[in-house]
């Protein structure tokens, strides 16, 4: 018989890339919308924001949703997500960013408690800035805006340093370490396979893009007002002053702890077509 393991959020771009994955598995994957099932992949029709019915006698539990969004599920072995956002933006001076980082703050304590108190094996993830399946707001928007304009404003020299991560490497990292026990009750950083400045990233995206990179420095307050007029396009409405500012800020961790202890790889980066958000 099958191992039986439950994932949420499988249909974002972690999921995308871990559910081929699964074979050896029978898994139960949930999704807000409607998808038709197999013989080894069961779709639940839910939502996390509601009370869900989910199945019983799980072996492993993958959480890709959102971490406030965690069900109280037991199984032997939980792996979840949190996000480095809860440091990066803990301090932030916008007060919507702060209130992500206490609730990822909040989230990572009910999260381990709920555990602990269940005695699994628990696994918690920090990834950086993830990419990889053209769904994300980092990389897919800085594709967006370039294709759009041809252009990219920059405050000052944008040097601020940045990890990007595929959304594949973070799916391989699941399997890894969904039977091993070095992983166990333990957190980790999962950073891309290179660290860039910021400029550097967007120069290979506008070369990924063949595109010949341009640049336009601009001072905040020109860039503040730009910002206003790229928010009337729904891709762009997230954005904010606070990431105008952070092009220079570092944003670095490390990953070693999980390549020491279940191997964790990762690719630099080289981001495709489908990253890009580009038709193919």
């Amino acid at each position: 018989m099958k191992p039986r393991l439950l994932i949420t959020g499988a249909t974002g771009q972690i999921g995308y890339f871990l559910l081929p994955l699964l074979k050896e598995f029978e898994t139960f994957a949930v999704s807000r919308s409607f998808h038709s099932s197999s013989d080894s992949l069961q779709w639940i029709q839910g939502d996390l924001h509601s009370p869900i019915n989910l199945p019983s006698n799980i072996d492993y539990f993958i959480h890709l949703a959102g971490l406030p969004l965690f069900p109280k599920i037991s199984a032997p072995c939980i792996i979840s997500f949190s996000s480095t956002s809860r440091f990066t933006k803990e301090n932030s001076p916008n007060p919507h960013e702060r209130k992500i980082a206490q609730s990822l703050i909040k989230s990572e304590e009910v999260f381990i408690e709920f555990c602990e108190k269940q005695n699994i094996k628990w696994t918690l993830f920090y990834p950086t800035l993830i990419y990889g399946a053209g769904m994300d707001k980092n990389v897919l928007t800085l594709s967006h805006f370039i294709q759009r304009w041809n252009f990219f404003p920059l405050l000052g020299e944008a040097k601020g340093l940045r990890q990007p991560v595929h959304a594949e490497d973070l799916a391989a990292a699941c399997i890894k370490t969904l039977n091993n026990s070095n992983a166990h009750n333990k957190r980790y950083f999962l950073t891309g396979g290179e660290t860039l400045t910021y400029k550097q990233m967007l120069t290979i995206i506008f070369e990924q893009l063949h595109k010949t990179p341009h640049f336009m420095p601009l001072p905040i307050n020109i860039l503040k007002m730009g910002l206003n007029l790229v928010k009337i396009f729904p891709q762009f409405q997230y954005l904010n002053a606070e990431m105008l500012e952070r092009m220079n800020q570092d944003l670095c961790f490390s990953s070693q702890m999980a390549m020491d202890d279940f191997g964790f790889e990762a690719r630099g980066f080289k981001p495709d077509k489908l990253a890009l958000g580009i038709n193919t």
